[in-house]
């Protein structure tokens, strides 16, 4: 998620910054095509959310697969959020001071612009939910939480997890269920931070996690593999509930009781918003990050990432750039059972974005991003 791309880049210092990431030589490279191919799954698992229905995940129906790019993709995205929020803002975080306030200014700034960015693609009404407002008011939180504590924000983030669902079931209680009529105007700010189904309030925790995975050595193997079994155990935790709470739900959770509401919370499944989608799914893009970060420790791996991690750099453009498409295309690009349009989708994206790489670097929509930020940051000293 940077944000949506590595639209974030480093600030250019006052003086020679250190590496976000230590290790041997050449670990830097392979964070990078590790982190941006992780970002690029994400993008790509977004698309295809976007076009293929697909049944609820079964392990024991290959046809159901697929559905692992539901929800999931949209929580790795908001993990890696984090993750280029906490390289970024590396430096600053240890000068404090002026340095400190000039990161803080370059983060409002990407969250004002890439606010700016969601709400022209929602006036162009691509028939999705767009998650580019929740980045920005994350992102805003993201300004503060970039110097908190690592251990403090575990603890904020596992509370999140916890209070965050029941906070979105009563504001959709109070805006959408209430009878009579509610009174209360849902504003878009109240809308995004409770009500989508990318609720702020709800999405912060996966970007508290993201700073703090950021601050680990991501070169090395040792914590590539802590991740990946931090990720496993968190999958088997979360998703566990979620089927214990799929196999006890009564009959009537479909029902408009409260009591079929508040069983809800201990479902699981896409856009969920439940304790048990946090756990889980945040298990599942840290596994998903070991594993790309491993693959991108080696020069073979490097090389068969580079696709994946062309589309990960520019991830806003690619993002927005979709949904342009499916507006364009209109009814063929219709939501459907078929991959036929999806696996054009991704083949068209890999190929723009690894040419555009090659050529020009940063994404069209990143530049933009990148320089607003940097401009706005310049403060005398």
């Amino acid at each position: 998620m940077t944000t949506a791309a590595d639209e974030i880049q480093p600030m250019p210092p006052s003086s020679a910054q250190p590496s976000p990431v230590r290790g041997k030589p050449g670990s830097t490279g392979a964070r990078i095509v590790g982190l941006d191919a992780a970002r690029g799954l994400a993008v790509l698992g977004m698309i295809g959310a976007h076009l293929v229905i697909v049944s609820a995940f079964d392990w024991g129906y290959p046809d159901t697969w697929f559905d692992l790019v539901n929800g999931r993709s949209a929580i790795l995205f908001g993990l890696m959020a984090g993750v280029s929020l906490s390289l970024i803002s590396a430096a600053g975080r240890r000068a404090g001071g002026v340095e400190l306030l000039r990161v803080r200014i370059s983060i409002l700034v990407r969250a004002l612009v890439i606010f700016v960015i969601g709400t022209l693609l929602e006036v162009i009404d691509p028939g999705f939910p767009i998650i580019l407002g929740t980045y920005a008011v994350v992102f805003v939180a993201g300004a503060w939480l970039i110097s908190v504590r690592s251990r403090t924000l575990l603890i904020a983030a596992g509370v999140v997890a916890l209070v965050a669902p029941v906070l979105v079931l009563l504001a959709r209680e109070v805006f959408y269920f209430a009878e009579p009529e509610p009174t209360l105007v849902a504003t878009e700010l109240v809308f995004i931070v409770l009500l989508s189904e990318f609720a702020a309030v709800f999405w912060v925790g996966f970007l508290m996690v993201g700073i703090v995975v950021g601050r680990l050595d991501l070169a090395r193997l040792s914590v590539q593999a802590r991740l990946a079994i931090t990720g496993g155990v968190l999958m088997l935790i979360g998703y566990g509930l979620g089927e214990l709470g799929n196999t006890f739900a009564p009959d009537d959770a479909e029902s408009d009781s409260w009591a079929a509401r508040v069983t809800n919370l201990l479902l699981q499944y896409p856009h969920s918003a439940t304790t048990s989608e946090a756990v889980g799914s945040s298990g599942f893009a840290l596994l998903v990050l070991a594993l790309c970060l491993a693959a991108g420790s080696t020069r073979v791996g490097r090389a068969l990432l580079y696709p994946v991690a062309a589309v990960g750099s520019m991830a806003l453009t690619a993002y927005a750039g979709h949904f342009v498409a499916i507006v364009l295309l209109g009814d063929a690009a219709a939501y459907s059972t078929e991959y036929g349009v999806f696996l054009m989708f991704m083949a068209v994206t890999i190929a723009a974005c690894v040419l555009w790489r090659l050529l020009f670097g940063s994404g069209p929509l990143e530049r933009i991003v990148t320089a607003l930020a940097r401009r706005a940051a310049r403060i005398p000293r």
